[in-house]
């Protein structure tokens, strides 16, 4: 290593379950959580950005939905998302769909419009911690060679500044879009799974967490049984296997 590279170094993800698994997210990384509507990614995507402010470090949250939604459901685990912003700890900030389905991102235009969108936000905020909350209206089936093609590029300037980016993805029953899921999970440093029998996820019916690495992490897949709880966020039943459950539905 050169002396101008950084060491890589882990940081605190927010996720209870990762963080005493693996000891957190690694500075750089590009990470995934996959998972059914209501099942909780939104509220462990809150608890990474605002992990950030422990160490004085800037988050930026994107969303596709609307920004006080966001800032409802940071209540939900008792954080005062605006406070955050007003003391500059994190931006939010909304991508607004040109068509509101799934599947119509399919112009080249757009895929390479995305990203460039996602690089001058990087530039202006220069944030250490990213979420991009959801990553699914985005996904280009028509142009999933160029969308591959930039998602590798964005996560190779992502490393280099030390930037941790987190995507949010929606499970789908498409087989194309799970095709382009599971290619993108491929190239991400490791990925989340949510699955769940009911909706939404609670302490009476919790769903299962399951954490995959791809490179860097040698503790190896773990699964557990997770809720939310208002005013906690997600919480964990700290009983790790290294199998998933496989019992439990994605819808």
């Amino acid at each position: 290593m050169s002396s101008e590279e950084k060491s890589i170094q882990l940081i605190k993800s927010g996720n209870p379950f990762v963080d005493k698994s693996w000891g957190g997210f690694y500075e750089g990384g590009t990470y995934l959580i996959i998972g059914p509507p209501h099942s909780g990614k939104t509220i462990l995507a809150l608890q990474f950005a605002l992990q950030a402010r422990e160490g004085a470090d800037k988050s930026l949250y994107i969303s596709t939905s609307k920004l006080n939604d966001v800032i409802i459901n940071s209540s939900a685990i008792n954080i005062d998302l605006q406070q955050n912003i007003d003391d500059g700890l994190c931006t939010l900030t909304k991508i607004t769909l040109r068509e509101e389905s799934e599947q119509k991102f399919e112009s080249r235009s757009n895929v390479i419009n995305y990203f460039n969108d996602l690089r001058n936000l990087l530039t202006s905020f220069t944030p250490s911690r990213v979420v991009i909350d959801e990553l699914s209206p985005f996904l280009s089936l028509k142009y999933s060679k160029l969308f591959y093609e930039l998602f590798l590029d964005t996560k190779s300037y992502l490393q280099d500044r030390g930037i941790t980016i987190l995507y949010l993805i929606r499970k789908t029953k498409i087989p194309e879009l799970e095709i382009l899921n599971s290619s993108l999970q491929d190239l991400s440093t490791a990925n989340i799974f949510l699955k769940s029998k009911t909706s939404p996820v609670n302490k009476i019916n919790p769903g299962t967490m399951e954490i995959v690495s791809n490179m860097g992490y040698h503790q190896g897949k773990f699964s557990c049984k997770y809720f939310v709880e208002v005013g906690k966020g997600v919480e964990i039943e700290f009983h790790q296997t290294t199998k998933s459950e496989n019992n439990f539905i994605d819808n």
